[in-house]
């Protein structure tokens, strides 16, 4: 597996587990120990819906991409736009269609918050430990023009 896969795999998966903690913590947000396990099944199969379009759109605004991973700021803002769009649907999709009538709505506000928070720390914290896990050393011998150019170009 080459690194560029493995960069996405991992950013894949951890992504996943965020949707989902995010919905566990709005579950224990909104509804005591003793309820909480009686309305999980209840959001898991309209919220893995909501959570396959999240996927979706950060497929399509490149977010498993090697060069859009690597800055911090072009993320956070690719995250947001991703989270805003997948709340556009998610609100209509619990609001027309009937198969999703969770009561309260108000879950599906909070695990927007609470995920996209958890999505952007993440990235954050993903993108610096991969920054600083993957600086290449190089060594050059000799004094030429060349190699001074060449080597502000690698700075």
């Amino acid at each position: 597996m080459t690194i560029a896969k493995y960069r996405r795999s991992l950013l894949f998966l951890g992504d996943v587990l965020i949707l989902w903690v995010g919905l566990f913590l709005t579950l224990i947000l909104r509804y005591s120990d003793e309820k909480l396990f009686d309305e999980l099944p209840l959001h898991a199969f309209p919220f893995a819906i909501v959570f396959s379009i999240w996927i979706l759109f950060f497929i399509i605004a490149g977010l498993y991409e090697v060069r859009t991973t690597n800055e911090i700021p072009t993320t956070l803002k690719l995250i947001l736009y991703s989270s805003a769009a997948t709340g556009s649907v998610a609100i209509a999709l619990f609001y027309f269609i009937p198969a999703f009538i969770i009561t309260p709505r108000l879950n599906l506000l909070i695990d927007f918050f609470i995920t996209t928070a958890l999505l952007i720390g993440w990235r954050i914290l993903f993108t610096s430990k991969m920054r600083s896990s993957s600086k290449l050393r190089v060594l050059m011998f000799g004094s030429s023009s060349d190699i001074e150019e060449l080597t502000k170009v690698i700075e």
